[in-house]
């Protein structure tokens, strides 16, 4: 069961990668971003102010974040 729901933002057609907006499933309540951190090359999450999520809710994001990390390293290459 899924807990979240992630939103693409619109790309900005300068941009190489892409931006997700981070919502609570049930309410729709804006918990945060994943977007592209350059210094790591990689997708991180960018929480909108400090947050209590329990280890469903972060493996969520986490197993997100890793997976368009990978699309995006394929797409590179």
């Amino acid at each position: 069961m899924s807990f979240l729901v992630f939103n693409l933002i619109t790309k900005d057609t300068k941009k190489v990668t892409s931006d997700w907006q981070v919502c609570n499933a049930s309410t729709g309540y804006h918990l945060g971003v994943v977007g592209w951190y350059t210094g790591w090359r990689r997708y991180v999450y960018h929480p909108s102010w400090p947050q209590m999520l329990d280890a469903g809710c972060m493996r969520e994001i986490a197993n997100f974040a890793e997976a368009e990390t990978n699309k995006r390293k394929e797409q590179a290459k």
